[in-house]
């Protein structure tokens, strides 16, 4: 099979504008979704789905956040962070700061979910921050959440092999249109 330039623009050119369209977007979105993917895999930003309502109604439960490791000193009032219930616990919390203080040259960060009544009384050091909220997308939590589960593992796996059906028989209907004509 030859695939030199001119072929591959010659076969290009035959193609609808529709499945121009439709190729573009796919590309684009593998392209993105990798470039997401390359960033998790670093480090350099994290994913947490929202577990309680305390951040609500700005962060609603069910929410998938994504964030980006920071520093204590990068953290603003108002920002919304990422933190360690404490250093020996794996309970990651999101919660907004409140206020920032300076004790004995460390910083340390005061935090208030937004639907609380009252400021959190753990102070966050260093050890503790996670990262600062830089995108939330709700509802999308639930769907992971659910995709993690046998039932939704089962359902997911069946829609994959669903489209990949269609996609087989669209190539056995193309070749039989060749064929025909």
């Amino acid at each position: 099979m030859d695939l030199s330039l001119a072929k591959v623009r010659d076969r290009w050119c035959e193609v609808e504008l529709k499945n121009k369209v439709l190729i573009g977007i796919v590309t684009v979105s593998a392209v993105l979704f990798l470039i997401f993917f390359a960033l998790v895999a670093s480090g350099r930003i994290g994913l947490l789905i929202v577990k309680s309502s305390s951040m609500s109604p700005s962060i609603p439960l069910g929410s998938l956040v994504v964030f980006n490791a920071v520093g204590i000193e990068a953290t603003r009032l108002g920002d919304t962070i990422v933190f360690r219930e404490s250093r020996f616990s794996n309970a990651i919390i999101t919660h907004r700061v409140d206020d920032k203080i300076l004790d004995n040259g460390k910083h340390y960060i005061r935090t208030k979910g937004d639907s609380n009544h009252c400021a959190d009384i753990m102070l966050i050091g260093k050890n503790e921050l996670v990262g600062r909220v830089i995108y939330t997308i709700p509802m999308v939590g639930h769907v992971l959440a659910f995709t993690k589960m046998p039932i939704g593992t089962l359902i997911l796996s069946l829609s994959l092999a669903f489209f990949i059906l269609l996609l087989v028989i669209d190539k056995i209907r193309a070749a039989e249109r060749m064929v025909l004509s």
